[in-house]
């Protein structure tokens, strides 16, 4: 095996402090909790659709399609749409 070759032992996850069934460092908590609401509103967001189209989407008035992007932000510690949207990328919510 050359220098640039490295073995790599089944467990080896493990060994460097990952959680395997989630990919994340040992000790790290897991992914915030968003509701169904939540997340179905996340995922127009992710395809682009604004406040007010999501609104007629789910039947629901734009404020209250703002108060659950709010909290979005907040659970994802995010500070807007594409930020909220690559979190949830990145930590496995997609």
């Amino acid at each position: 095996m050359s220098k640039h070759e490295h073995s790599k032992s089944p467990g080896i996850e493990n060994e460097l402090g990952r959680d395997t069934a989630r990919g994340r460092a040992a000790g790290e908590p897991p992914p915030p909790r968003l509701t169904a609401r939540e997340l179905e509103v996340l995922s127009w967001l992710a395809r682009g659709k604004s406040g007010g189209e999501i609104s007629l989407i789910l039947g629901v008035s734009v404020p209250t399609v703002r108060i659950h992007i709010r909290s979005i932000f907040r659970k994802l510690e995010a500070v807007n749409i594409p930020h909220a949207v690559a979190r949830a990328f990145c930590i496995g919510i997609f």
